[in-house]
C-alpha cells in the first residue's frame, strides 16, 4: 500500500517541482490539494512552524541530501536549509506523517513514498 502525502507545496514553472510531481504521480501516491508557492508564501515564522510539527526532515541542496532531526536544530539552522534567497519556504516541499521533505531527491522520494514493507 502506498503512503499518502499530508501537505504539498509546489511552485509552477519550477524544474524541480515538475520532476517531483511527475515522480509522485508515477508512484500513484494520493496528493492533497496542492498549495501553489507562486501564490501562497510561507515566510520564516510560518515555515518554521510547519517544519517544527515534524520529527525529522530531508532537505536537499543541489544533489546533496541532508537528513536532520528537527528537535536538535535551532531555528537559524532550520531556516538556513529550508528557506530560499527570498526568505520563503523552498519548493517542492511536502509532509508525510512526521517527516518534512524539501527539495527534489528521487531516491528519498522512493524511500518515503514507496511500497510499505
Amino acid at each position: 500500500m502506498s503512503k499518502s502525502i499530508n501537505w504539498y507545496y509546489h511552485r509552477k514553472n519550477c524544474t524541480s517541482c515538475t520532476r517531483a510531481q511527475d515522480l509522485i504521480q508515477s508512484m500513484k501516491v494520493n496528493l492533497p490539494e496542492m498549495i501553489i508557492a507562486n501564490k501562497v508564501k510561507f515566510y520564516r515564522e510560518d515555515a518554521l512552524k510547519l517544519i517544527r510539527e515534524c520529527d525529522v526532515a530531508m532537505i536537499t541542496r543541489g544533489r546533496k541530501r541532508i537528513d536532520v532531526s528537527i528537535n536538535t536544530m535551532s531555528d537559524e539552522e532550520i531556516a538556513s536549509l529550508a528557506l530560499g534567497r527570498s526568505g520563503t519556504l523552498r519548493a517542492p516541499a511536502f509532509r508525510i506523517g512526521k517527516r518534512f521533505v524539501i527539495g527534489f531527491h528521487a531516491e528519498a522520494y522512493q524511500e518515503f513514498l514507496g511500497e510499505s514493507k
